[in-house]
């Protein structure tokens, strides 16, 4: 979220004659009357902008014009008045990122409704959220009200869009297509965030142990992987791979190497709906391709299995101690 400084502007009034002489402004003029001696006297308005904070670093909220005492040049001036400019506040919202599409979504609303509550009500707002595009949500307005209903109904996840945007591609010709969704999250808000025309088709299945994780990767004709980024191993590929289910990944480096440069899954380019699409209907329409998937990923995973694991970790600690033992 992006902060905009609060700035205070203290009104100070001088009556002196140096500061007339000094300001070079037009004297106030008076009607003199014939036998009155005539005074002149000069007022100057000195207007400084400054941001208060508390010894924790915040805004401070409650300065009074005693609290502040300014000095120019050794000469002690008390602030005659003290007035709060309305803030303009940009709230930025990050919904972007596979990990945040349900999970970080209601605190990321929270944050942001607590921040319009805290305001001013003459400070105004406008809102942005940043995923994969950024939007504007709402324009720059005082109506904390219309805030509160934007981020209730309008605040979306980022880059879920992806396979979403694939499965609209894939579902008017393939009536019996089914997606099955398993994870922690917000399944209503995420249900709300479907397309009407695919919602019916998609099954959540909330959190699942590894005993239905390995039933649901066993009963699906395909594993789609659509991550965009920030994978550094794709355990859940090798995990889909020896329950003999085939996989369909984005072409990040991580799940290259994990299908072994493609021959065990086939990959699109990260991030496109329409190579996504194009990549599952080709494996899902073609029986034998899966088959052979299924084949090649049982070849791919075995150097993974803990049997095999475990003894090169011991063949490493022979070795250690064998060299240790020599010198």
């Amino acid at each position: 979220m992006v902060k905009i400084r609060l700035i205070l502007i203290i009104s100070i009034v001088l009556t002196a004659s140096a500061a007339f002489a000094q300001s070079g402004a037009a004297r106030p003029k008076t009607a003199p009357t014939p036998n009155d001696d005539q005074v002149q006297v000069f007022t100057e308005e000195i207007r400084l902008n400054i941001s208060a904070l508390d010894p924790a670093g915040k805004f401070a909220t409650d300065v009074k014009k005693e609290d502040l005492v300014i000095n120019e040049d050794g000469r002690i001036h008390q602030a005659d008045s003290i007035r709060r400019v309305p803030a303009n506040v940009l709230i930025i919202l990050d919904t972007g990122g596979e990990e945040r599409r349900i999970k970080g979504l209601n605190a990321t609303r929270q944050v942001a409704k607590s921040m319009v509550d805290s305001l001013n009500a003459e400070d105004s707002v406008a809102l942005m959220e940043f995923n994969d595009k950024a939007d504007i949500l709402a324009e720059w307005t005082s109506d904390k009200a219309r805030l509160q209903e934007v981020l209730d109904k309008k605040l979306g996840f980022g880059h879920r869009a992806r396979l979403i945007e694939a499965l609209e591609l894939l579902a008017p010709l393939r009536p019996g297509l089914r997606m099955l969704v398993a994870g922690r999250g917000d399944a209503e808000l995420f249900r709300d965030s479907l397309p009407a025309s695919v919602s019916p088709r998609i099954e959540l299945l909330g959190q699942v142990d590894e005993l239905e994780k390995a039933s649901m990767l066993r009963s699906v004709d395909v594993y789609c992987a659509p991550n965009t980024g920030q994978e550094s191993f794709g355990v859940i590929l090798l995990e889909a791979m020896a329950a003999g289910t085939p996989i369909v990944a984005s072409d990040l480096d991580a799940f290259r190497r994990v299908l072994d440069n493609g021959r065990a899954g086939r990959q699109f380019v990260a991030g496109d709906p329409v190579a996504l699409a194009g990549t599952l209907g080709d494996v899902l329409d073609n029986a034998p391709l899966r088959e052979g998937l299924t084949a090649a990923g049982r070849l791919a995973v075995a150097p993974y299995d803990w049997s095999v694991v475990s003894a090169q970790v011991m063949r490493v600690y022979e070795l250690a101690i064998a060299g240790a033992s020599r010198g």
